[in-house]
């Protein structure tokens, strides 16, 4: 995992988590094995299960030991990336993607400060229901392990440099026309931008393009075509990006797609949203 070094900022608050329950419906599910993944920056809140296998969640100010058996709740936006289990260990996660948020919604645009929430396998031990629903009321109440963002809010520039990387997520767009919208020198840019963003702006770009990619795949496009219709070289290429963001092949994640996804699972998340949809509900 590629490291960098950022000076963390906390706010002063966190904003209120205050969502339709329409707005969360669920999206796509993975379930299985996750390898050790590099720094992601995904556009849709994830619940994250861990069934099988001792791990690390890193954050840009943070290391947190996950147990076996917990639940993790990672806000939009909120750089991470994940340790494998130890050689040998049992490896078996559910990573459910909730549906994005319109960027209206209080404490989840892009600036938004919404902490990562963790509930241990120890802390779930009085809660009478195992659904995702019961374990998200938990994570969501006074009890869950809060860990605050470490991200700063965005400068006018580096908005504009996102939102035009966002527009132009197909081809590769040059520092120098990045420099040019900004209207300051390129190394300054790039310090700026992954400090406020999380990540430089070629790997931002990067990332947009496997957001789309994953959404294809859940969709039954096959992996070659995905890979020239997000702007990857080749399919070799693709692969190899995907697995080291996502901790799982392309194909793993298409072959799951294709099947009827376990009725429970889609069900248990559908309360869960609900659950996080609770207008009384504060993300502090």
């Amino acid at each position: 995992m590629s490291s960098l070094h950022l000076a963390p900022r906390f706010p002063s608050e966190l904003p209120s988590l205050r969502v339709a329950a329409r707005d969360l419906e669920p999206a796509e599910t993975f379930v299985g094995a996750i390898t050790a993944t590099d720094w992601r920056r995904a556009s849709h809140p994830l619940v994250i299960e861990v069934r099988a296998g001792d791990r690390t969640l890193t954050l840009r100010h943070a290391s947190i030991a996950i147990a076996e058996g917990s639940l993790v709740l990672i806000p939009p936006h909120e750089v991470h990336a994940w340790s494998a289990p130890a050689p040998g260990a049992p490896n078996d996660v559910l990573l459910a993607h909730l549906a994005p948020p319109p960027p209206a919604v209080v404490g989840i645009g892009p600036t938004a400060f919404a902490p990562v929430r963790v509930r241990s396998p120890l802390e779930r031990n009085a809660i009478e229901d195992g659904s995702l629903a019961s374990l998200l009321r938990e994570i969501e109440s006074d009890a869950a392990t809060v860990h605050g963002s470490g991200r700063c809010r965005e400068r006018r520039y580096v908005r504009k440099v996102r939102e035009h990387l966002e527009r132009e997520w197909q081809r590769n767009v040059p520092l120098d026309e990045l420099g040019e919208i900004a209207g300051v020198s390129v190394f300054h840019l790039v310090r700026v931008f992954t400090r406020e963003v999380g990540l430089p702006p070629h790997l931002f770009q990067v990332q947009h393009r496997l957001e789309h990619a994953r959404s294809l795949l859940g969709r039954g496009t096959v992996c070659r075509e995905v890979a020239l219709h997000c702007g990857f070289a080749d399919q070799s290429h693709f692969n190899r990006h995907f697995k080291r963001v996502m901790g799982f092949t392309p194909g793993a994640y298409a072959a799951l797609a294709s099947q009827p996804r376990d009725r429970r699972v889609l069900a248990s998340l559908g309360r869960a949203a609900g659950v996080l949809a609770s207008p009384e509900r504060s993300a502090v």
